[in-house]
């Protein structure tokens, strides 16, 4: 049996002998929309489990040093692990256990990366021999396995408190304001290091905690997130009221596509539920999806493979002379409604195959209606037809100014439309509007743009002789630019939905214009709400809308006390001539094989960062915040 080491950052840089993962605040690459797995070199996810030796269930003993140069409490840090711990649990439909010890002894509560069998938790500033990171990784997590069973036996995590600030609140926290900043909430970051600990890779979804890049709003997990940890640790139980779909992807010679990026995206509720990444046979498979059609979008992983491990490292895009293939969407004859695949309760559907195309407008890329000159309303494509209560469309956007417009003849009563273009990485702002025959804006029409975004109050700003808006901890800058609209009772007549767009800005956009697709697009979700959807308020469907396009789950309180007693270590290891670092052997008798390593990462920016051998400025519960 040989023990291995992988280290997990976000987003990535190659790492020595071990399995990496970290978080990346910077891209130079494009966007990767997909949770994935962090595997064995064969392609095996790697997990933790119930038979190891010393407990009946998957178990993370976890010993946490506190010290720090950024002023975080010591009780701070144990809430953010905490509750991204319950977070995980939850998700993974209760199938994982932990327990949490926290301590500056540097015998119990090593700040090193070593497979000591302790899993910890610690400071880059307080270690005596810190590892190398980049200044831009703002976290590294390294995984130790044994690699016949592929099952993790322990985690090290670091939070580089040398190159970042990390704050105890969403609020502190600055996403999108340059890359100079580096300021994370600690939640944020420790949510997505938890996800690589149990095993779960990087995602492209900007609603999901494990996205690549250092983003807001990652303390709380999404759907691709549940979707990943659950078909981990439960895949014999899949969440109830769901199904799986199976496919392939394939290019134009009909061979199969590795490391596409295959998204379900629910037509109910216009949301990603889910994204994979496809095999070596350009197979897919989702575990649990909810009942009803979905769109199928495939990609290339243009974020580079290395940040999905080494299971990926033959992964190659470049297929069409050169150039990335198309991203494509199946669509029907028209080239303008999307083909859904229907989801049923406890089945797996069968997905057409999915052909990645060499060409933007060609058979398989994106659709162009007409010349793509775009439509006026004398010829605006009719939609609705037949008393169709839905509509999934899917549009090449012009970012010039021109319309797309659609007409619904004889209509009446409530129509609800729902854009995505932002959160698919699209540089296209999409705003939707409704006018009537004559081309008069329709009253009974409301537009959320965005959908979701909240600013927390400034509390340093407060008006004349009144006290400041109170700081909310909770809060966070954030908006998700897509769009919608809701009409009620509409009386019967001729409508027209105009679709326009323009260009997102750089700070909207995650990672700048450095992370959105090259070509602008949007999907288009026309239905008829139900009676209940209908009957909402404007702040109650505002409210609704904003909760399914974030996917969030619900948070619960928790109320947990540490066993007494130092941590539990899986084994004490001998002493070393030499300490343990990436890139040496691994000299522990209890392991008898060579380390090897890959890695992942979450990062700001691209500037060096020198070793520091000095523990610095450290604290742990000190009274005032460095």
């Amino acid at each position: 049996m040989t023990a291995e080491r992988r280290d997990h950052h976000r987003g990535h840089r190659p790492a020595a002998p071990a399995l990496a993962a970290a978080l990346w605040l910077l891209a130079l690459a494009r966007p990767a929309v997909a949770f994935s797995y962090l595997t064995t070199e064969d392609g095996r996810p790697l997990r933790w489990r119930a038979d190891n030796p010393w407990v009946a269930a998957p178990y993370l003993p976890i010993a946490a040093n506190p010290l720090n140069a950024n002023g975080i409490y010591a009780e701070e840090l144990r809430a953010a692990v905490i509750k991204g711990l319950v977070r995980w649990q939850d998700a993974s439909g209760g199938q994982v256990l932990w327990d949490y010890w926290a301590g500056d002894d540097p015998v119990d509560f090593p700040a090193v990366i070593a497979h000591d069998g302790v899993s910890t938790i610690f400071f880059i500033s307080a270690s005596p021999e810190p590892p190398l990171l980049s200044m831009s990784t703002a976290a590294y997590t390294q995984l130790w396995f044994d690699d016949e069973t592929a099952t993790i036996t322990e985690f090290d995590m670091v939070l580089n408190d040398a190159g970042f600030t990390f704050v105890p609140t969403a609020a502190q926290a600055q996403y999108g304001v340059g890359p100079g900043v580096r300021v994370a909430y600690l939640d944020d970051v420790i949510t997505h290091e938890l996800g690589h600990a149990l095993g779960v890779g990087h995602s492209g979804v900007l609603t999901s905690s494990m996205f690549t890049w250092a983003w807001a709003e990652q303390s709380t997990l999404a759907c691709d997130d549940v979707a990943a940890v659950h078909a981990l640790y439960n895949p014999e139980a899949p969440p109830s009221g769901t199904g799986g779909l199976r496919g392939e992807v394939r290019d134009r010679e009909g061979q199969p596509v590795f490391g596409a990026e295959v998204l379900a995206i629910s037509a109910d509720k216009a949301r990603v539920e889910a994204a994979v990444i496809t095999d070596i046979n350009g197979a897919y498979t989702f575990e649990a999806l909810p009942p009803g059609p979905v769109a199928l979008m495939v990609a290339p992983f243009l974020a580079s493979a290395l940040a999905l491990g080494d299971g990926y490292r033959r992964v190659d895009p470049f297929v069409c002379d050169g150039e990335a293939y198309a991203r494509a969407v199946a669509l029907r004859p028209d080239r303008v409604h999307v083909e859904p695949v229907e989801i049923f309760v406890g089945e797996q559907s069968l997905a057409p195959t999915l052909t990645a195309g060499c060409s933007l407008g060609g058979e398989a890329g994106m659709p162009v209606r007409g010349t793509g000159a775009g439509s006026t309303l004398e010829t605006a494509f009719p939609v609705m037809q037949g008393g169709a209560d839905s509509e999934l469309l899917f549009e090449r956007m012009d970012l010039g100014g021109v319309e797309r417009v659609y007409r619904l003849d004889d209509f009446e009563g409530d129509l609800d439309m729902s854009v995505l273009s932002y959160s698919l990485f699209s540089p296209a702002y999409a705003r939707p509007d409704l006018v009537d025959a004559a081309g008069a804006d329709v009253a009974a029409a409301d537009v959320d743009s965005p959908v979701y975004a909240y600013a927390c109050p400034d509390a340093n700003i407060g008006v004349q002789d009144e006290e400041p808006a109170p700081e909310d901890p909770n809060c966070t800058d954030f908006a998700l630019w897509d769009t919608r609209l809701r009409a009620r009772d509409l009386p019967r007549g001729t409508y027209y939905l105009r679709l326009r767009g323009s260009r997102l800005v750089e700070e909207d956009s995650p990672r700048g214009e450095l992370y959105v697709d090259d070509s602008a697009f949007a999907l288009v979700f026309l239905t008829r709400p139900s009676p209940e959807e209908a009957a909402l308020s404007s702040e109650e469907a505002e409210a609704l809308a904003a909760r399914e396009a974030m996917c969030t789950l619900d948070e619960r309180p928790v109320d947990y006390t540490s066993p007494a007693g130092p941590p539990l270590r899986r084994f004490t290891p001998e002493p070393l001539p030499e300490p343990l670092c990436g890139g040496c052997k691994d000299k522990n008798p209890w392991s008898r094989g060579q380390d090897t390593a890959a890695g992942a990462a979450l990062v700001l920016g691209f500037v060096g960062w020198r070793r520091r051998r000095g523990p610095g400025a450290l604290r742990s519960s000190a009274p005032r915040r460095g």
